[in-house]
């Protein structure tokens, strides 16, 4: 993106460009419209007359000013400096937060935390096989939401209470709460 300042009839214009189009054009910090009729050429009225902007030789630093469809000047455009980003603690922590906010980054965290906690308390092959029998669990209600069609976002683990299914949709009748809360404990049975 790149501003362009310009000055037409003693008024002050800002152009704002994407590459050779025209995103925006204000007039005293005010958006006004304008037109496209063809490929890099936009038009706007200015005290009843048809201002035209020719953005094809952006690329070469010019614009071609036109005033009722004639030819009037070509404008040369400051060059703009190519700026490095900025990297810093900022963008770390913001690339941090990003991978924290993913679903995946949160379950394995949390199931993290819950074998962490309950092998603490008791001792790390316990806390194995509590999970597994938690995932099993809730992986039965996970199945019974895909039987009937419901998506679901999967399970997670939270320490120190127990499990969570987690779906995207409601359930919509009380048949299918009834079988969804019954095949947590069946798959239980198994372990």
């Amino acid at each position: 993106m790149m501003q362009i300042q310009l000055t037409l009839a003693d008024q002050q214009f800002s152009l704002v460009l994407a590459g050779s189009q025209i995103v925006k054009i204000y007039q005293q910090q005010q958006a006004i419209g304008f037109d496209n009729p063809r490929e890099n050429y936009f038009e706007f009225k200015l005290d009843d007359q048809l201002i035209g902007l020719d953005t094809s030789a952006v690329v070469e630093q010019s614009l071609l000013l036109h005033i009722n469809n004639q030819f009037i000047q070509q404008l040369i455009l400051p060059s703009v400096e190519k700026t490095k980003p900025k990297q810093g603690l900022l963008g770390l922590f913001a690339l941090g937060f990003k991978i924290f906010k993913s679903a995946k980054v949160v379950k394995v965290v949390l199931a993290g935390a819950s074998v962490a906690g309950y092998a603490w308390l008791f001792t790390f092959e316990f806390a194995l096989m509590l999970i597994a029998c938690l995932v099993i669990h809730e992986y039965g209600h996970v199945r019974a939401m895909q039987y009937f069609g419901i998506k679901t976002k999967g399970i997670y683990l939270i320490p120190f209470v127990g499990g969570l299914a987690v779906s995207d949709d409601k359930i919509t009748t009380r048949w299918q709460d009834v079988v969804i809360s019954l095949m947590g404990p069946a798959f239980g049975l198994i372990t």
